[in-house]
């Protein structure tokens, strides 16, 4: 029996903006006065554009994101010099995906802001411009805010990503080592430095850090899940069991655990086992490739090369360039005696680079 690859191990990286955005509150237009004193003392801001900026406060609260922008868009018309509606239009922007807009906002509070701190807006502009591909220019915005603000972890952590993003491991574990100085408890950090140790096979730094991750937020489920993986990494695919029990138990839909349970019962040899789990991930998401292709690999140990065979089909559907699928395709077709289409498949997986695919073809296929 042929050596059929098996995909399960799974790192989760909390790569995500979950930090709220800071919305600036409304201002107090509660003056008989038709001016009121704002933003500093030398600036009068009409209590038309008060007006109008409270009201797109409201609507961002609020979520009619199109209302915020007109508010905001039209209090500035009324008074181009108040700072606070660019900082939150920008911010609606953001919200809606308007990232160019955004920008252009941010840009005005930093080169004209009187009110507001430099730092959060040069955070929120590098929050604008990651997520319109610019990594570098969003790493030096949050460089800027951190040389203005060091006391802000978030500034560091969120270089982290981005470094970790880049493949750049180990200066992301040192961006989570200041973000961690400045917060002791932030459970992300601690997170994301583990993966980040994972990746330069630090496994027992990593360990540690999905441990501590853990303590300083317990409702972690992905911590979890990475904590099993790192366990299953090091052989310990009981104690792997376990974690991911805790995963699912904190996030029942979390199908990446389902899978990575799995995955840690087929390592045991509990085929069967591993296959429910498989089914439970494939129920809350058909799509996931991962899981069709361990199952596929976990009824090839049962014998089951035609259910094999039809996993693969599937995953193959959905990710006609899955290299993997095609190799253990043509392993289970091997063994019902489809010579021909199992040396297709190896051959679409050499193609796909699947080292294997070309081994098998070479040894099977060239007689």
């Amino acid at each position: 029996m042929r050596y059929l690859p098996f995909i399960g191990l799974l790192f989760i990286c909390s790569f995500s903006f979950s930090q709220n955005s800071t919305l600036v509150s409304p201002t107090d237009t509660s003056a008989t006065d038709s001016l009121v004193i704002s933003e500093s003392d030398t600036l009068i801001i009409p209590i038309e554009a008060q007006e109008k900026y409270n009201e797109g406060v409201k609507a961002f609260q609020n979520k009619k994101y199109n209302i915020a922008v007109d508010r905001f868009s039209q209090a500035i018309a009324i008074e181009p010099r108040f700072i606070a509606p660019y900082y939150n239009r920008a911010l609606v922007r953001t919200e809606t995906k308007d990232y160019k807009g955004a920008i252009s906002d941010f840009d005005i509070v930093i080169e004209n802001d009187t009110l507001f701190e430099n730092d959060a807006a040069l955070y929120q502009r590098g929050k604008a411009k990651y997520e319109s591909g610019k990594a570098d220019e969003a790493l030096s915005d949050y460089k800027a805010a951190s040389k203005i603000n060091p006391k802000n972890a978030d500034y560091y952590y969120y270089s982290g990503l981005i470094k970790f993003e880049q493949g750049k491991f180990k200066e992301s574990v040192f961006s989570f080592n200041k973000a961690l100085i400045v917060d002791k408890k932030y459970a992300y950090a601690y997170n994301d430095r583990g993966s980040a140790k994972r990746k330069l096979e630090d496994y027992k730094g990593a360990m540690a850090d999905y441990e501590k991750a853990i303590i300083s937020d317990p409702s972690l489920a992905f911590a979890y899940n990475n904590l099993g993986s790192i366990k299953r990494k090091t052989g310990d695919s009981k104690g792997a069991i376990e974690e991911y029990n805790q995963a699912i138990r904190l996030k029942p839909d979390y199908y990446v655990a389902y899978n990575n349970r799995g995955s840690a019962k087929f390592e045991l040899g509990e085929y069967t086992e591993a296959i429910k789990d498989f089914n439970k991930a494939l129920k809350i998401e058909p799509q996931y490739t991962f899981a069709l292709n361990n199952r596929a690999t976990a009824k090839y140990k049962l014998r089951d090369y035609e259910g094999a065979i039809s996993d693969c089909d599937q995953a193959i559907k959905i990710d006609e360039k899955y290299g993997e699928a095609y190799l253990n395709r043509g392993i289970s077709k091997e063994m019902i005696r489809d010579k021909d289409g199992a040396c297709i498949d190896w051959s679409r997986a050499a193609e796909l680079g699947i080292n294997n695919g070309k081994t098998y073809v070479d040894n099977t296929c060239n007689d």
